[in-house]
């Protein structure tokens, strides 16, 4: 007979304990990559504008650069933590989806385990 496995609900509305860390992380790296992205093109602007020679250009518009970093961070990071939230919640979604993928055709073989499975489903609608 082939195992059958019922996830559970997690406890609050909020995400799992597990999911939290990995949300944290996702988050710092989004947070990164959307640096990186305005540096990189903070870098082409200078190299298109201002050329190799003018120093002066180049040290403004690092300063412009990272100006605007500072001021759009608390935002940016607020994106990046929904962004990753919404990764993770989805990432959640399709491992459950396989599960019960899982489940139904187990269940599409042996008619026990259908039987169980819709007994476990009428427990959890009470």
């Amino acid at each position: 007979m082939h195992p059958i496995v019922v996830p559970r609900p997690p406890a609050s509305s909020s995400a799992p304990a597990a999911v939290q860390p990995a949300v944290r992380v996702l988050a710092g790296l989004l947070l990164a990559a959307s640096i990186a992205g305005v540096l990189l093109l903070a870098d082409w602007l200078i190299e298109a504008w201002v050329g190799p020679q003018a120093l002066l250009g180049w040290v403004s518009l690092w300063a412009a650069v990272f100006v605007t970093l500072a001021l759009t961070a608390p935002q940016l990071r607020r994106w990046n933590g929904a962004v990753a939230r919404l990764l993770a919640q989805t990432l959640q979604a399709r491992r459950l989806a396989a599960i019960e993928s899982a489940n139904w055709t187990v269940a599409g073989q042996d008619f026990r385990a259908r039987n169980e499975i819709r007994t476990a489903w009428a427990r959890d609608t009470d």
